[in-house]
């Protein structure tokens, strides 16, 4: 809790506050929510925020600091979003930053009055995870229970956790199972999964449809499908 005589930051979120997000480098124009608390005794205005980004970061176009308003009445004890739209360079390590941020407030007459204190903003970026799915063979053979052989990465700078593996397919037989617990995948690692089928046709080809889903750090769905044709041989 940041405070002085007239404002307080309270919390400093990505994404919005019903549905927080990670972010990672490259991000381009990605929401970073500030919420200020009124702590005057008087009604106002309208309250409109600067906020100065450590180099390299940068508004959408650019530009820094960046600014966002809130038009409106805001009573006593009310807290205020101020949205600032963040470009987060492609080379930044993950980490804590810190901003700064300057509030100005409008007043009854609509006059501006200037805060000339900053307020010090902590903003982390924690990484995403990106899940992909790939086949290592894709050669079956007709009347026999064959093994399929699929890796699924973490190629991502965030985790991913409680990750499930769904598989559905109109054209094998799925001995093995149509979903597998996955458990966590870290950032940078790749577990094999082996998935046992029977082809019950003596078309050339099957096709077999994968849906890997979990959550990130911040508890938001990550989920990626992707569908493979395997050759059936007699």
């Amino acid at each position: 809790l940041v405070k002085s005589d007239l404002f307080s930051i309270t919390s400093v979120y990505w994404g919005s506050l019903q549905t927080p997000m990670l972010v990672s480098p490259g991000d381009a124009g990605v929401l970073l929510n500030v919420a200020v608390r009124y702590e005057g005794n008087a009604i106002i205005r309208g309250v409109k925020g600067k906020l100065y980004l450590p180099s390299p970061f940068s508004g959408y176009y650019g530009e820094n600091p960046v600014s966002s308003i809130y038009l409106g009445v805001v009573n006593p004890g009310d807290i205020v979003i101020l949205s600032f739209r963040v470009s987060i360079p492609q080379n930044i390590s993950l980490g804590s930053y810190r901003a700064f941020l300057e509030i100005e407030y409008y007043d009854t007459k609509n006059q501006v009055v200037s805060i000339v204190s900053s307020f010090p903003i902590r903003f982390s970026i924690l990484g995403k995870p990106k899940l992909t799915i790939s086949l290592l063979n894709n050669s079956i053979e007709y009347s026999k229970v064959s093994d399929l052989y699929f890796n699924v990465s973490n190629n991502g700078l965030g985790n991913a956790y409680n990750l499930f593996l769904y598989i559905t397919s109109s054209s094998l037989q799925l001995i093995s199972g149509s979903s597998y617990d996955l458990g966590t995948l870290k950032s940078g690692e790749s577990k094999t999964v082996k998935i046992s089928v029977y082809a019950t046709s003596q078309q050339s080809q099957g096709y077999i449809n994968l849906q890997l889903s979990g959550v990130d750090g911040a508890g938001n769905q990550v989920v990626t499908t992707q569908s493979f044709g395997v050759i059936v041989t007699s």
